[in-house]
């Protein structure tokens, strides 16, 4: 898949990392114009998948964000990474999804960051204490 042609350039992205901070971002300016001081029909919202996300993520995002992300008609890209090294031109990125009516988190991805890490052997052995 790629990237929908027939869309012009956003003229707002939303890095949407699935945790809660951009999830209330995200829906707070789909309930609340006054939130925002664009147009719905010009965000995109980008999702960048690290093929380690948890089943219980994909459920709630696919549950109660993405029913109003399709129902606003917000412009929902998927992406991931197909190989380890990802030139400037794209070449390595992956499009999983590119829909204004998206219904599933393409969780798996495609060359995970687990992956790259392991092979590059750069995983964290402990966390440590925090203080």
């Amino acid at each position: 898949m790629s990237l929908d042609d027939s869309e012009s350039t956003p003229k707002v992205v939303l890095s949407y990392g699935l945790g809660e901070d951009s999830t209330a971002i995200l829906l707070r300016w789909i309930a609340d114009p006054t939130s925002r001081d664009f147009d719905l029909q010009d965000l995109a919202v980008v999702v960048a998948m690290t093929g380690s996300e948890w089943d219980s993520t994909r459920m709630a995002v696919e549950e109660h964000v993405l029913p109003q992300v399709s129902a606003a008609r917000i412009r929902f890209i998927q992406v991931a990474r197909g190989q380890r090294h990802v030139t400037t031109a794209g070449d390595g990125v992956v499009v999983l999804s590119d829909s204004r009516t998206p219904t599933r988190l393409y969780i798996e991805g495609g060359y995970s960051l687990y992956q790259e890490m392991t092979e590059a052997g750069t995983v964290p052995q402990s966390g440590g204490a925090r203080l």
